[in-house]
């Protein structure tokens, strides 16, 4: 089994509840925050992208909006599988779980780690492995 990182774990809040209808608006629930960003949004993929993610995911960067990755279900859950990198080359896996309940998302980033296969990454999270 190959070498796994430990993620960077961060939990955002949303705020303007309502206020958009496609996007949805984020921000840092924990205190000591390890992330590039305070603030995220989630926006409803409108079928403009050949890949057809779930979600865009973006960040807050220097006060503007910088898309991170598209957002992909795994396997019917309400986590979501992304990476950041240019083109075919991947970089950085994020997970992420939505919690649509309590208006919550979990981010899990992975610096420099990637696979396509995220069953080990999912039990290692579900574990309480962070």
């Amino acid at each position: 089994m190959q070498n796994i990182p430990t993620p960077l774990v961060s939990t955002f809040n949303e705020i303007n509840i309502g206020k958009f209808i496609t996007t949805q608006h984020f921000e840092v629930a924990d205190e000591h925050n390890a992330h590039d960003t305070h603030m995220i949004n989630l926006a409803k993929d409108r079928q403009f992208a050949k890949s057809l993610p779930d979600y865009w995911l973006s960040y807050r960067l220097n006060k503007r909006w910088r898309r991170i990755t598209g957002l992909f279900n795994i396997a019917g859950t309400n986590y979501y599988k992304g990476n950041t990198g240019f083109l075919d080359k991947a970089k950085h896996l994020i997970i992420a779980r939505i919690d649509a309940e309590n208006r919550q998302v979990t981010t899990y980033t992975f610096k420099n780690y990637f696979t396509k296969d995220v069953d080990v990454i999912l039990h290692l999270i579900k574990n309480g492995i962070k």
